[in-house]
């Protein structure tokens, strides 16, 4: 049989099998199989038209405490069969590792039919279809807004499946998919343009955002910031609305990771157990809501995914754990050797507006640009966009301004939490008020 008439499984199991014949101590193989469809518009032509088929493969080897790793995309035996002679080579010449191996125990996962990631609709839906909802949406966007210009408007599906295997008996996989729609506008004249727009995206093609609210999204996150003057350097009250406060648990998860920690190179390395946060911060990490972006049943050292809270009501109780990392630290892997799945701080009581309302003298966060980001540190410095409040009123727009401060102080800085928590990303927050931060301006 061809590797390219091979199911994944069987695809695994005979590299498993070379492997262990060639000396590995243990060998885990991940197999990814997509196709990816991408359609772009602009002023109503199709600019850019992709589609891709991959199979991908990973291969981790381990032998006498030493590891070493392989990719391809070519998955002709020929090929993974030097692959494999090749990884078991260096994992000869690399250093030893006492921590290094597979798990030993596998959890049975949630089966991932309940997390409903995989929309059948997805796997045939027309190209034809793809470029109609594109153009329609331009076209929306440009009824709206005829003074903005567009830059662009797309669709893009992927469906696939994921499949890991191991030598310590581990064998599971499950289907993928997710469909993405939004558009990019710009509006000013000269150097005083604005660019910006909005997306959607979701495991199922019925989840979508419809067209008029991608447009009409896109074209007031444009216009609300023409004419946007600077202001001079102080230390106000932040309001980050849902993204730029995304952002922000995005660097949290980034400082929480298990790496990281052990490493001593996250300002939360030692932090278990203590308050970093008020009591009204409670940060969950849940990879079980069904449809969600970041959900699935197991992570890529075939761990079961949990929900769990990662700050529960101000106090850190969890750190983002793989197998290595929680060897290291003496502590449990708790199924994060990817990353975060559906990770997002708990809704408050207050409305967005009633949070600008209460303050008097501020700026409401819409955009953030840059890097600047040290998580040793936990020390933040990027550049903003966004609306300065005067009476508990937006006044007028802002440009050219920078944030800076410590993640450490934001989090015990956090006064007022939105009730506008949506799950339309994998990371995602409601809008918060931050009581004092240091804002660089002219």
């Amino acid at each position: 049989m061809k590797p390219a008439e091979l199911t994944p499984e069987q695809l695994a199991r005979e590299l498993i099998a070379r492997g262990l014949k060639r000396g590995a101590d243990e060998i885990e193989v991940s197999v990814t199989e997509s196709t990816h469809s991408e359609v772009e518009i602009r002023k109503g032509a199709v600019e850019q038209l992709n589609r891709a088929q991959d199979r991908g493969i990973y291969i981790r080897v381990f032998k006498q405490q030493r590891t070493a790793t392989a990719s391809s995309f070519d998955c002709s035996l020929e090929t993974l069969d030097r692959l494999l002679y090749d990884a078991l080579s260096r994992a000869e010449r690399s250093h030893t590792d006492p921590y290094a191996g597979l798990a030993e125990k596998f959890p049975e996962p949630v089966s991932p039919e309940v997390l409903e990631i995989f929309d059948p609709a997805l796997i045939a839906f027309p190209v034809k279809e793809q470029i109609k909802r594109a153009r329609r949406l331009e076209k929306i966007s440009m009824g709206m807004a005829p003074n903005l210009r567009s830059h662009g408007s797309f669709f893009v599906t992927e469906t696939g499946s994921f499949l890991l295997a191991n030598s310590n008996g581990f064998s599971k996989s499950f289907p993928f998919s997710f469909c993405e729609c939004g558009l990019y506008l710009q509006g000013g004249a000269g150097d005083q343009t604005i660019d910006d727009g909005w997306w959607s995206k979701a495991r199922y093609l019925n989840d979508l955002e419809n067209a008029e609210n991608i447009a009409g999204t896109a074209v007031d996150r444009v216009t609300r910031l023409l004419g946007a003057r600077r202001v001079p350097s102080s230390r106000v009250p932040l309001i980050f609305e849902p993204l730029p406060a995304a952002s922000l648990l995005a660097f949290l998860a980034a400082c929480l990771d298990g790496d990281l920690i052990y490493l001593k190179d996250s300002f939360l390395a030692g932090a278990l157990s203590t308050t970093i946060a008020p009591p009204t911060v409670t940060v969950r990490d849940n990879p079980h809501l069904p449809r969600a972006l970041g959900s699935r049943s197991f992570d890529g050292d075939g761990i079961a995914c949990s929900p769990r809270s990662i700050i529960d009501k101000g106090v850190l109780t969890s750190y983002l754990l793989d197998v290595y990392s929680a060897r290291k630290l003496g502590l449990t892997s708790t199924g994060h050797r990817n990353g975060p799945t559906n990770f997002y701080l708990e809704a408050g009581a207050s409305t967005p507006q009633e949070i600008i309302a209460s303050v008097d003298r501020g700026f409401l966060v819409t955009n953030v640009l840059g890097q600047g980001l040290n998580p040793a540190s936990g020390d933040i410095s990027r550049g903003a966009m966004g609306l300065w409040i005067e009476d508990g009123v937006p006044a007028y727009p802002v440009t050219e301004v920078t944030f800076s401060g410590n993640l450490a102080d934001i989090l015990k800085d956090i006064v007022l939490i939105g009730n506008d928590l949506v799950l339309n990303r994998s990371i995602v927050s409601p809008t918060i008020l931050v009581e004092n931060m240091t804002l660089g301006g002219t």
